[in-house]
């Protein structure tokens, strides 16, 4: 069984809505990384091999990256 753990940091919880992390959230589920450079987006393709950390970045509707 894997296990997965989904963080948002406080700032990030603080200023955005419920809305815009589950959309973050179905996003990152897909392998949409977002606003993540390219070798960010290399590594995280990388990391689903090896059951590792992924990192993606999105931002707001108002421009908020989180």
């Amino acid at each position: 069984m894997n296990l997965a753990v989904f963080v948002i940091t406080k700032g990030a919880n603080e200023v955005i809505t419920w809305q815009e992390s589950n959309k973050a959230l179905s996003r990152h589920l897909s392998g949409d990384w977002g606003d993540v450079c390219k070798e960010d987006w290399e590594a995280n393709n990388e990391a689903l091999k090896h059951n590792q950390r992924l990192l993606s970045s999105y931002k707001t509707e108002t421009g908020i990256k989180f």
